[in-house]
């Protein structure tokens, strides 16, 4: 099932999007929500970006971590629930996946599912990251619309590595927040709040047997 966002270059994309009061004392700490953390991977299209603007200090990477935060504010309001964007790295598109942008664009529009496709097929089992996310200055197309400036073809979040598209757009910042929290959403296989916040837990679970993991590797005596 695909899913997609972004302003379309005939009409805009509208989004058709009681707490409790916490107790105070002793027992506010206890019942703070737990904080669920899916983690992400960034590749910058390599056909424009620079691998200067891979440092987390770069512009990119300043305007990245403002990207998830305002997707997290988005995410606590929609779900109710506490979810922390964890940056696993920033790099930039290799040569196959430079390549294939402009091999499956016309006019600077990419074919987004075709892309997304080969990038699930061809990163599965390279990166152990929630998401993997490919930032481009190009728009998205597919068969039915053009201008797309977010885009999902898989629902197998917190099961397997989910690739998304994004339109780099330094100038607004809150709209691709908003962008990043419904991808988030849509890559789980419900459309029920209730199941898309029981299917994003789970990222807790499958990333802690990934930290224990690389625990055990790290000690291990060097040869």
């Amino acid at each position: 099932m695909k899913v997609f966002f972004g302003m379309l270059v005939l009409a805009p994309l509208i989004f058709c999007l009681d707490a409790e009061r916490m107790p105070s004392g002793p027992k506010e700490k206890r019942s703070r929500k737990v904080e669920t953390k899916i983690t992400i991977a960034y590749l910058l299209d390599g056909n424009e970006f620079k691998i200067e603007d891979a440092a987390r200090n770069s512009t990119v990477g300043k305007w990245l971590n403002n990207v998830q935060e305002k997707a997290q504010e988005e995410l606590r309001k929609d779900l109710h629930m506490e979810i922390k964007f964890e940056i696993m790295d920033i790099n930039i598109t290799d040569d196959d996946l430079t390549h294939k942008i402009t091999y499956w664009s016309s006019d600077r529009l990419l074919h987004a599912s075709t892309y997304l496709n080969h990038l699930k097929k061809s990163y599965q089992n390279r990166v152990k990251s929630d998401i993997i996310c490919v930032l481009t200055n190009y728009t998205m197309y597919d068969e039915d619309l053009v201008g797309y400036l977010a885009y999902i073809e898989h629902q197998t979040l917190c099961q397997s590595m989910v690739p998304i598209l994004l339109t780099y757009n330094p100038v607004d910042v809150a709209q691709t927040g908003k962008f990043l929290s419904e991808l988030v959403k849509k890559s789980t296989s419900s459309e029920k709040v209730k199941l898309q916040k029981r299917a994003i837990r789970k990222c807790n679970k499958k990333n802690e047997k990934v930290t224990n993991i690389k625990s055990r590797k790290s000690m291990r005596p060097s040869i």
